[in-house]
């Protein structure tokens, strides 16, 4: 996968190659204040001009919109922009740019108010606190107000992770009714970025704490940013963050690690046999190594550790 970072400074997109350190310089429009990707294409909206950019190789397309859009979203099959002012979602064709939909509602600022999927567009009110779906086939629109505010929301599937300010997320169905609930650490929702993986896993990033973060079923698992990370964005294998105080670009990857729930030593005559169970969520496992660990015959020097290939 590549990377996309917009430069304010030049201004340009670049287009990163993880894999080889490749960048490629595209000419971008000054003012833009949030941009999404989706099948390979940059769509970007600027806090400048009433427009949607949508980036080629060599440059950019114009779409004109009735007023400044403070909020985008990019799906499979469309691009989403929201405009508070007008009180107006529209949905455009991703490949043609063709405006499919314009919904008449009432929409918030920011990121993380707009998702789509499965025919199901989701949308967070301008009072941060009431959440509309739209089913795009039949136009059918159920809405909830919640009691708490809510700082991300996004789709999978047919249902939507809402996470609010009080450090608590929520999976809601189609119908806006709670499936499951878990809660964060505290202070998580500061500022928050939260991408659904299954129905009862997502990641988050927790950018006021330096943390990503893994919740599956109810565990939760952590990892350090090593810096105040800033817009977050979720790959095909891997979630993207950027460090803007030292100017790199971070990753963590979905991929689990795989567990040993079991290990034993079997003696056999002058020999000895080592067993063990191990497990690995994502059914990739390619090889278990088994490290015998030598005490130093001298006080003072390393152990000597040597690292055998187990059979499996």
């Amino acid at each position: 996968s590549r990377i996309a970072v917009y430069d304010p400074s030049k201004p340009i997109l670049a287009i990163v190659d993880p894999s080889s350190g490749e960048v490629k310089e595209i000419r971008a429009p000054s003012g833009l204040v949030e941009i999404a990707s989706s099948n390979g294409r940059v769509y970007g909206i600027s806090g400048e001009e009433a427009k949607l950019y949508a980036f080629t190789a060599t440059g950019y397309e114009e779409v004109m919109l009735p007023d400044l859009a403070r909020a985008i979203y990019a799906s499979e099959r469309y691009v989403w922009v929201c405009i508070p002012d007008r009180r107006l979602v529209l949905g455009f064709d991703s490949e043609s740019l063709e405006e499919e939909f314009r919904f008449k509602v009432s929409c918030a600022a920011g990121r993380q108010v707009l998702s789509e999927s499965d025919g199901l567009l989701w949308i967070l009110s301008s009072d941060y606190k009431t959440v509309l779906r739209i089913d795009l086939a039949s136009g059918e629109k159920v809405e909830k107000r919640f009691e708490n505010p809510v700082v991300a929301l996004a789709s999978r599937g047919r249902s939507v992770f809402i996470a609010f300010s009080s450090d608590e997320v929520y999976r809601l169905d189609e119908n806006l009714k709670v499936l499951d609930s878990w809660k964060l650490p505290k202070e998580s929702s500061i500022k928050l970025f939260i991408h659904p993986l299954e129905p009862r896993r997502f990641i988050y990033v927790a950018y006021a704490r330096w943390r990503i973060g893994e919740v599956e079923e109810g565990g939760l698992i952590e990892v350090s940013t090593n810096g105040t990370a800033e817009y977050a964005s979720p790959g095909s294998d891997r979630i993207w963050f950027l460090l803007p105080n030292k100017g790199e670009v971070g990753w963590a990857f979905y991929s689990r690690p795989p567990r040993i729930l079991d290990f034993k030593v079997e003696r056999s005559g002058e020999s000895f046999k080592a067993v063990a169970e191990v497990f690995d969520p994502e059914g990739d496992l390619s090889k278990v190594l088994l490290a015998l660990k030598h005490p130093p015959k001298v006080e003072g020097l390393p152990p000597r550790i040597d690292r055998f290939e187990m059979k499996l």
